[in-house]
């Protein structure tokens, strides 16, 4: 802070007295609102949910499901899946340390936020609200699973998406298009999908990570159709063919049909190293 130093008295000393005095009236008034704002902001940095309910499920419920809602989140899953919503992790090798127990029992999870937490959530864009609900779930297991994990850096195989030789081979979806994504077995079909959520998919589909080195940056609408390698080694050794056995598989069809391809190659990948983690009390 600058000393001023007031060598006249008189009329000159009361004009810069008062000036301060409303500097000073100024400062709070800003400060004031820079609180404010803080204490706005700390709600979406540092969300938490109000209420959360968490039972063992049922012995013979092998179905498992998520479902978002405006205040809250439901759950019928094992602790393995919901550390790989918390922290986006997609292959199993991305996770070191996780007991035999974390991948079989299933936990029905109920959680609600409050209305401030709530209304706050919902001004941030569809990004902004993932990352604040993965942080909230992040929460909910350091709080009931009492679980601690630190990041760590590794060389992993991995498969490298790109463009093909021949070009890509789908289009840009018009302005203004509906996205979405489905994916079954031997089929994908995506509108206004993006080359990232792609990759994503084909992680779950080739059983390792994929990461997206195209450099495609718009949104696609794509089919594409292949036979698991299951259902081939299935067919060969049946000799019986069935319509899907035309389908090539999923390597050959990337590149028939898409104009991308999967190049293998190792890279460093973020994964988590569990320190600490116990079954929770239910209630």
């Amino acid at each position: 802070m600058t000393e001023c130093v007031v060598r006249k008295l008189g009329f000159q000393r009361r004009l810069i007295f008062l000036a301060a005095g409303l500097m000073v009236i100024a400062i709070h008034a800003a400060a004031g609102q820079i609180g404010a704002a803080a204490a706005q902001d700390a709600v979406v940095k540092s969300p938490v949910y109000d209420v959360v309910s968490i039972k063992l499920s049922h012995p013979d419920n092998y179905s498992s499901w998520w479902k978002t809602t405006a205040d809250g989140i439901s759950v019928d899953m094992t602790l393995k899946y919901m550390i790989f919503n918390a922290y986006s992790i997609l292959m199993d090798n991305q996770v070191s340390g996780m007991p035999a127990w974390a991948g079989s029992a299933q936990f029905a999870v109920e959680a609600k936020m409050d209305a401030d937490t709530a209304a706050a959530l919902g001004k941030l864009s569809e990004k902004g609200q993932e990352k604040q609900r993965q942080l909230m779930l992040q929460a909910v297991l350091a709080d009931r699973f009492k679980l601690r994990v630190h990041h760590e850096t590794r060389e992993l195989p991995v498969y490298a998406l790109v463009v093909a030789k021949g070009g890509l081979k789908i289009n840009e979806s018009p302005a203004n298009e509906g996205d979405g994504e489905s994916v079954g077995r031997g089929q994908l079909t995506g509108q206004a999908m993006q080359i990232g959520s792609l990759a994503m998919s084909l992680s779950g589909i080739v059983g390792r990570l994929v990461v997206d080195k195209t450099g495609l940056t718009g949104k696609y609408d794509a089919k594409l159709q292949w036979t698991p390698d299951d259902q081939r080694g299935t067919t060969e050794a049946n000799g019986a063919a069935s319509p899907a056995d035309s389908a090539p598989s999923i390597f050959t069809a990337l590149q028939e049909q898409l104009g991308l391809k999967l190049e293998s190659s190792k890279e460093p990948v973020d994964t988590i190293v569990i320190d600490h983690v116990q079954l929770p009390s239910e209630n």
